[in-house]
């Protein structure tokens, strides 16, 4: 589909050279400069300034969204998420699903190379899809694809997938970690350190690397959608501190901020050198409650917590009220699968979590943030505060972002301050989070009417049923508490005026194949 659009595009090329001709005849060169000013340019070199380090260059346990971003510009993937959540072709032409959704069909391009000259052909995606969905490898996207019963090429380019149950949702399965394409030639002979030798298919490879600190990229000439990239290089530059990225894009050491607090965009907004762009969040801010540990294993505890809570307090006295607030599941208004009010969920209400912590005889816990983030501990020491007129003491506890989320995975942890991307998708923000047994599933939670609205829900072949069935989640979730929703992630990005290409995303991902510098 890609490289049909590309074809189009060049014929409509054809069509506007003509016309700019005809401009040009009669006195315009000024709109022929224009049009020459926003045509891609190869060359330049991104410094992108990340809040945390990467955790791995392999997709089998990628966990945060700076390593999505890094393995999204080393492998691209068989599909690719573009704005407002179309799922579009990337390494894969098409994905068709047949037999209620249990049979899918990949085409791959023709052609098709990893970076180290092994062919990209069926072959590599069996072994890629065999490798994600085999559990002894431990991929933390285990969940989203246990369900691959089998994986056979099927022709010169296609590849046909059998499930064990119907999924809906499986080309956005393949649009994220799963359908990220490693080189089997590189897997087998690294072993154990691939993740620090990557080799895929996308735009650009790895290039410098210094631990914890930056990972810079470089042009892959070999790429399959030429003339992209057109940037020479992207660095990915690890600064924690949204103060310091603010200082580092005024000096010009890096070009692009991922992530602004809202506190910062006045100062931003009225300086053309640079451009803000409001993104929303299509994931969500919470606390998540270790549930299966006291003293939070027992809901009444829960619950006490996300009473005594209020969001919007925290928002006006944090950030001008630039958050969506008011979030009682994990979608936001951004997501189709957004149910607006859920019913009992625990709103604010400070009386009932007083007599909540009467009940119980009292409530002490601790509250981990990660480390060198200012915005979050001032977040935890609000929600400290509010905690406290209820009766609730909770310590605060910091741990470096890696090290974070691995507590995280493994419920090394009481209460924990946490935000997802999300995902266009709505079950990109429940399933791996909610299953019971799953490795994402932090909370730890093991509902059995949970599990079966997720599966009701992949089942399901038409929006409307299926946002039916997450509705219903939602009250269950409701009843289960293991979040405390405080706003949408909601993103803001600040670069430079000068960088052009980079696709609008409400989960903040980068796609940087297409951009460029001017």
């Amino acid at each position: 589909m890609r490289r049909f659009g590309l074809a189009k595009l060049s014929m409509a090329g054809a069509v506007v050279a003509l016309v700019a001709g005809m401009v040009v005849a009669s006195g315009g060169p000024a709109v022929a400069a224009k049009r020459a000013a926003n045509k891609p340019k190869s060359g330049g070199n991104l410094s992108i300034g990340v809040e945390a380090a990467w955790t791995t260059f392999d997709p089998l346990q990628q966990n945060n969204f700076v390593s999505y971003d890094v393995d999204e510009s080393l492998y691209g993937s068989l599909l690719q998420l573009g704005a407002g959540g179309k799922i579009l072709p990337d390494l894969a032409t098409s994905l068709k699903g047949s037999n209620g959704d249990k049979t899918w069909v990949i085409t791959l391009r023709k052609g098709l190379k990893f970076q180290d000259g092994t062919p990209l052909n069926p072959a590599a995606v069996v072994f890629n899809l065999e490798r994600v969905s085999n559990p002894a490898n431990d991929c933390l996207c285990y969940s989203s694809v246990e369900d691959i019963k089998s994986v056979a090429a099927t022709g010169k380019n296609s590849v046909t997938v059998q499930l064990s149950t119907p999924d809906s949702t499986f080309p956005s399965v393949l649009a994220g970690p799963p359908g990220m394409m490693v080189s089997p030639s590189a897997v087998q002979s690294e072993g154990a350190s691939y993740a620090q030798h990557p080799v895929g298919a996308g735009p650009f490879k790895l290039g410098t690397v210094v631990p914890g600190n930056s990972a810079t990229l470089v042009r892959w000439n070999g790429y399959w959608n030429k003339p992209q990239p057109y940037l020479s290089s992207v660095t990915f530059k690890v600064m924690t501190d949204a103060t310091t990225r603010l200082s580092s894009l005024q000096s010009g050491v890096i070009q692009d901020d991922e992530d602004v607090s809202p506190t910062q965009l006045p100062s931003l907004q009225s300086n053309p050198q640079f451009k803000v762009t409001s993104l929303g969040g299509v994931g969500t801010l919470f606390v998540q409650f270790q549930t299966q540990a006291a003293p939070l294993n027992n809901v009444l505890a829960r619950e006490a917590i996300t009473y005594a809570t209020n969001p919007g307090q925290i928002n006006q006295a944090l950030f001008n009220g630039k958050y969506t607030t008011g979030i009682e599941s994990p979608w936001t208004p951004q997501s189709w699968g957004y149910p607006g009010k859920v019913p009992g969920y625990q709103t604010y209400n400070l009386a009932k979590a007083k007599a909540l912590v009467r009940q119980l005889g009292g409530l002490s816990f601790t509250l981990t943030i990660r480390a060198n983030d200012p915005i979050a501990l001032s977040q935890a020491e609000a929600l400290q505060s509010q905690w406290a007129q209820a009766g609730i003491h909770a310590q605060i506890a910091v741990l470096q972002n890696v090290a974070l989320i691995q507590a995280s995975n493994k419920g090394n942890y009481q209460a924990m301050l946490y935000r997802w991307a999300g995902g266009y998708d709505p079950d990109a923000n429940v399933f791996v989070f909610f299953l019971s047994g799953s490795p994402t599933n932090a909370s730890q939670l093991n509902d059995q009417t949970v599990d079966a609205y997720l599966f009701q829900e992949r089942a399901a072949t038409t929006q409307k049923a299926r946002k039916k069935i997450f509705f219903e989640l939602a009250k269950q979730l409701a009843k289960d508490a293991p979040r405390d929703y405080l706003s949408a992630a909601d993103w803001w990005r600040v670069s430079v005026s000068t960088l052009h290409g980079v696709p609008n995303l409400a989960n903040n991902y980068m796609q940087l194949a297409g951009a460029w510098m001017s």
